[in-house]
């Protein structure tokens, strides 16, 4: 038997993915501005999601597939 604590986290992860799968989605380069802090390594990296849409709606679909598949098997426990 899995613990509780277990499933809760992965069930919070899940939640955060659709989550953020769905505004990425919607929005994808305000998604990637909001992400552009920090170190300048991490701004370029963020950037390049800025200036690819296409490619971040295809991550954030990916995102969101996985958070509905992990949920759902969370929710089979």
């Amino acid at each position: 038997m899995k613990s509780a604590n277990g499933s809760r986290a992965l069930e919070i992860l899940a939640i955060a993915a659709i989550g953020e799968g769905i505004i990425a989605l919607g929005n994808p380069a305000g998604h990637a501005r909001l992400w552009s802090g920090g170190p300048g390594w991490w701004r370029d990296f963020m950037r390049s999601f800025e200036r690819r849409p296409a490619m971040t709606r295809g991550l954030a679909l990916a995102e969101l597939g996985l958070g509905l598949w992990l949920a759902r098997r969370v929710l089979k426990r």
